[in-house]
């Protein structure tokens, strides 16, 4: 995300961050940001592990996402605030991030900090004097936190009360589902129909494309309000590869427009998307959403992919960036390297006109 001079400077500043960078405020969970040239490149967010599990086998699960990052945070956020403790005295999953910082140990990966953190107070697990730190925890600076918090929202990040408010951001509406299914199906049978009729079936498709294009790009940049009128044809419009694609391109290519309202849009049409067409809204909804640096809503986009194909090729992809701790700078990156012709050119895939 870009957040204009933000700087993690101690447990304060990590703290009042972090709701902002997941997305929601996290309970009964760990924490991970990895560092790269003294930027978070990812952050990573679990449960915490039950108590039978191993502490070693989850601190390899998330050694694995390590990459080519040089320093790491690692932040333990308990249920509440009583459970701060366990019953023998020990600050909440100290098995679990020693194992890890055994593991740190052992690599050039240097550990900035590692924190307990309740909504009030915070504890290091680095700090070996006693003398040092209150058994009750230092309280958080509040100044701080109102701070952190004005330059996320200055810079349009918001957040949620929880992971499943995030994950419904996504989440399939029936009614609007069942509205646009008809609408779609008959999209779709219109657009064949054309095609039959038409003299130059190849210029007809040019002069599809284009227009789809234009269509798409006014709805999740120009003008994300669009009305509800245009979702079938929008939602039919990516489903052809060469649609999506040069959307794709402008989007990677365009600095004018606001990526939140992009995805906001984009996930709109997602949860109204009807099954047939879910694929493509959903990669295109999950890749602006890891453009945010938004990996919860991002993932859960892909969830509704896979659930509808589980061999979407561009979803694969994605999916596979996201879990290995790529930047979103990446994708900008690659598309760098490409043409708007190239995408424009790429193969087709429209559903047919019996799309359910």
């Amino acid at each position: 995300m870009d957040i204009p001079d933000l700087v993690l400077s101690g447990p304060d500043s990590i703290a009042a961050s972090i709701p902002f960078i997941v997305g929601f405020t996290p309970r009964d969970s760990l924490v991970v940001m990895w560092l790269h040239d003294g930027r978070v490149r990812l952050t990573m967010r679990m449960d915490l592990p039950p108590a039978h599990a191993a502490p070693h086998d989850w601190a390899d699960a998330v050694m694995a996402h390590r990459s080519f990052n040089e320093e790491v945070i690692l932040c333990v956020i308990p249920a509440d605030a009583d459970s701060a403790r366990e019953s023998n005295g020990e600050l909440h999953s100290r098995e679990l991030i020693s194992a890890m910082l055994e593991q740190l140990s052992e690599t050039d990966c240097q550990v900035r900090d590692a924190l307990l953190l309740s909504e009030q107070c915070w504890w290091s697990y680095l700090c070996e004097e006693p003398e040092c730190c209150s058994p009750a925890g230092t309280p958080l600076d509040l100044e701080i936190a109102e701070k952190v918090a004005a330059q996320f929202v200055f810079a349009g990040v918001g957040r949620l009360p929880d992971r499943d408010a995030v994950i419904a951001v996504c989440a399939p509406d029936p009614v609007r589902q069942a509205a646009n299914r008809s609408s779609v199906r008959e999209a779709a049978r219109a657009r064949f129909q054309r095609l039959g009729q038409a003299g130059d079936r190849a210029l007809e498709w040019d002069t599809w494309r284009d227009g789809a294009i234009r269509l798409v790009l006014e709805s999740l940049i120009d003008n994300p309000a669009a009305g509800s009128g245009s979702e079938a044809e929008i939602l039919l419009a990516l489903c052809d590869v060469r649609v999506r694609d040069t959307v794709l391109w402008e989007i990677a290519h365009s600095n004018e427009h606001d990526p939140h309202r992009a995805f906001e849009a984009a996930a709109a049409l997602l949860r109204g998307a009807p099954v047939g067409v879910i694929a493509p809204i959903g990669t295109v909804t999950a890749l602006l959403g890891w453009l945010i640096g938004d990996g919860v809503r991002a993932m859960a986009a892909l969830d509704r992919v896979w659930d509808e194909d589980p061999d979407y090729s561009l979803a694969e992809l994605l999916g596979r960036s996201i879990n290995a701790g790529l930047p979103p700078t990446s994708w900008r990156e690659m598309m760098s390297g490409l043409t708007r012709e190239v995408c424009r050119g790429a193969q087709v895939w429209l559903p047919a006109p019996g799309v359910s």
